[in-house]
């Protein structure tokens, strides 16, 4: 499972890759992921994958044992100069290419609850809350936004020759 795709797609492409198949999204259904509870499972999910009724070469389902990722693991990522900024009140849904863009993690409103951007004086956070039926995520972490931006920032010198 790669953090930079979609997770259906991940699953998907796996599924292609062992079975040696050639099946698009359109071909399968997947079941709500749970949790793997088997004795001795190292992997933490399971997902059910049906073929659509559709596909005339094959039929049936099976079940898949897989890792979701770890929302809180994202604090282990590397971290950019300016975390994203938003407004505060405005929805996570909102900041989902912002998160693509700075971090490179491909969410999606399948993949998160809908929170909220808040403020602690300081700076804006958000939670990061997997949905139960998430694909590709488990887990939550709480996001620190950007403040305002330093001007200085901006510039390699503050000198201007006009010359």
């Amino acid at each position: 499972m790669s953090i930079y795709n979609d997770s259906k797609l991940d699953v998907l492409a796996w599924f292609n890759k062992k079975a040696g198949t050639k099946f698009t999204i359109n071909d399968v259904i997947f079941s709500k992921p749970i949790v793997n509870t088997d004795v001795g499972a190292t992997l933490n999910s399971k997902i059910r994958v049906t073929m659509a009724r559709t596909n005339t070469t094959y039929k049936g389902t099976v079940v898949l044992a897989y890792n979701r990722l770890t929302l809180s693991n994202i604090g282990n990522y590397p971290r950019p100069k300016y975390p994203p900024q938003a407004p505060l009140g405005s929805s996570v849904y909102d900041l989902l290419p912002k998160l693509r863009n700075t971090y490179g993690i491909y969410l999606t409103r399948d993949d998160l609850e809908e929170t909220f951007v808040t403020d602690d004086g300081a700076y804006g956070r958000v939670l990061l809350k997997a949905k139960a039926d998430s694909v590709g995520w488990i887990g939550e972490y709480t996001l620190v936004l950007a403040s305002k931006i330093p001007l200085a920032d901006l510039f390699k010198t503050t000198s201007i020759n006009w010359s």
